[in-house]
C-alpha cells in the first residue's frame, strides 16, 4: 500500500484551527486512512492508502472541515515526491550544516513565471531564495522568526498556496515515510 505524507498549512499556530495530533490519527484511521503517524503539533501526517491523491484530498479535507468545523489547506506527496525535493535542493554545503535555517517550501501549484519574478524582485531582505518548479528553497541566514519572508507574503505575490517546513522536520518525516514503506 502506498506510503502518503500530508503537509498541512497553518494548524495550532497562534491559537488558530487547532487540532490536537491524536485525535488527527483517530480521524484519518475512521476514514480508512492505515497506519497514520504524526509528527510535532503543525500537521505532518504519514499514513498508508490506496487511494490517488486528489480523490485522497478530498476525503481529508471533508473528514476535517466535518470534524472540526474549518477547511485545512493541505499538500499531499508520496515518499518518491519528497525525496525528489530533499534532492533537488540547492542549498550550499554551509548552509546545509545548518538545517534549523534551510526551509522547504511547498506549493500547491507552479507559480506562473511572472509571479515568481515579482516575489523575487519584491522580496529584498537577508535570505536566499532558490525557485525550482512547486517549490521554493529558503535559506534564513539571520533565522526564521524575525524574517519578513513568511508563507502569507510568499502566497501573496505567488497566488498559490503555501507550506514550509524546516530542514530538520522535513528530513524526519521523510525517514517516517521512509520507515513506514518499508514495513510492507
Amino acid at each position: 500500500m502506498p506510503v502518503y505524507i500530508c503537509l498541512m498549512r497553518s494548524i495550532n499556530v497562534g491559537g488558530t484551527k487547532s487540532i490536537k495530533m491524536a485525535e488527527l490519527r483517530d480521524l484519518f484511521a475512521s476514514i480508512g486512512l492505515a497506519a497514520a503517524k504524526t509528527y510535532l503539533q503543525t500537521g505532518n501526517v504519514i499514513f498508508k492508502s490506496d487511494l490517488d491523491s486528489d480523490p485522497l484530498l478530498k476525503k481529508i479535507d471533508t473528514a476535517i472541515e466535518d470534524a472540526y468545523g474549518f477547511h485545512v489547506d493541505m499538500m499531499l506527496l508520496t515518499v518518491e515526491d519528497l525525496k525528489a525535493a530533499i534532492e533537488e535542493a540547492p542549498f550550499t554545503p554551509e548552509q546545509l550544516d545548518d538545517p534549523k535555517k534551510t526551509t522547504f517550501v511547498f506549493l500547491d501549484q507552479k507559480p506562473a513565471k511572472a509571479h515568481m519574478e515579482k516575489l523575487l524582485a519584491a522580496y529584498t531582505g537577508p535570505e536566499t531564495i532558490y525557485p525550482e518548479g512547486r517549490h521554493l528553497y529558503v535559506f534564513y541566514a539571520e533565522g526564521v522568526g524575525r524574517s519578513k519572508l513568511t508563507n502569507a507574503l510568499m502566497e501573496r505575490h505567488l497566488k498559490v498556496v503555501t507550506t514550509a517546513r524546516n530542514g530538520n522536520t522535513t528530513l524526519k518525516v521523510l525517514a517516517m515515510a521512509e520507515d513506514m514503506a518499508a514495513q510492507t
